[in-house]
């Protein structure tokens, strides 16, 4: 009897001790797995706030509007009627493209006048020479006084002067005829005309004959703090967010104009090249970023 209650006894020790292994093992298997060991890549220290290193300067994108290089209003150089008006509003020209022709039969005559006048002061001179040679030599061998050959002298020079004086003449009637063309002083876009056939166009006061606009390329004048000028050069690359346009150019920093005052704004001149005369004047464009492309600015 005494021997069945210690078999009994040895028999549940050895159950308990087998649950307890198995508890063990159980809870260990469900322990999650350590987390995986990361390391953090290392920071880009390239890049810097003056962009001197080949780096960026991330101008906060501030925005302004293109303004075309050059805007002239163009008026005649020559008084006379209009006969012929050779653009409209919005025609892209070439420089030296005929704008706005004027009648030429005025200055034609005046051309043929002054060539006239050419010739008989010519023709004056040239017989005034043939004296004054003549006379020269007659003074050489004492068969003409002194006085005598300052007269002859005289008339020579004045011929001379006279000849000098016609052939200005015929020269600004040529540049008069000429200027009876107004011709483009660059290329652009018309921006408005303002005259058409058979109206008037006066030299004194002047008569406006066309706007004329570049295009090509335009600028960019863009305002930054006073406090972040340093991060800004000239010859710097910008990158030029065009949203009218659905597109991005590339400027390039022409000027940073100093502030009036520590607390005032610095004006920031940006030069953007238009090769396919996609821009207008008037867009609005933001100066998203500014890069060196590895230049040291000085």
């Amino acid at each position: 009897m005494r021997t069945n209650i210690v078999s009994s006894l040895f028999l549940g020790l050895a159950i308990f001790l087998l649950s307890a292994c198995g508890s063990e093992k159980g809870a260990k298997a469900e322990l999650p797995d350590p987390a995986p060991e990361t390391h953090a890549e290392p920071q880009d220290t390239t890049r810097s706030a003056t962009g001197s290193s080949g780096g960026s300067a991330i101008m906060g994108g501030p925005a302004g509007t293109l303004e075309a290089r050059r805007r002239s209003t163009l008026s005649p150089r020559a008084s006379g009627v209009v006969t012929k008006v050779h653009v409209r509003d919005g025609d892209r020209v070439a420089e030296g493209d005929a704008l706005v022709s004027l009648d030429t039969e005025d200055f034609a005559l005046r051309t043929r006048q002054s060539a006239a006048s050419v010739d008989a002061a010519r023709a004056g001179f040239t017989a005034a020479e043939a004296d004054w040679k003549r006379s020269k030599a007659l003074l050489a061998d004492k068969a003409l006084s002194q006085a005598q050959f300052d007269g002859v002298d005289a008339r020579y020079l004045g011929a001379k002067a006279g000849l000098t004086q016609a052939e200005v003449a015929l020269a600004m009637s040529k540049k008069a005829e000429r200027d009876s063309v107004l011709r483009a002083p660059f290329p652009g876009v018309i921006v408005r005309r303002y005259v058409s056939e058979g109206e008037y166009a006066s030299l004194m006061p002047a008569t406006n004959l066309v706007t004329l606009e570049e295009t090509g390329v335009y600028d960019l004048r863009v305002y930054l703090p006073a406090d972040r000028a340093s991060t800004v050069h000239t010859g710097d690359i910008v990158t030029v967010r065009l949203p009218g346009a659905g597109k991005e150019a590339r400027g390039t920093v022409l000027q940073v104009l100093p502030p009036v005052d520590e607390n005032a704004t610095v004006a920031v001149l940006v030069e953007v090249p238009d090769p396919e005369n996609a821009l207008r004047p008037g867009m609005t464009a933001e100066a998203a970023s500014i890069r060196t492309e590895g230049k040291k600015n000085k």
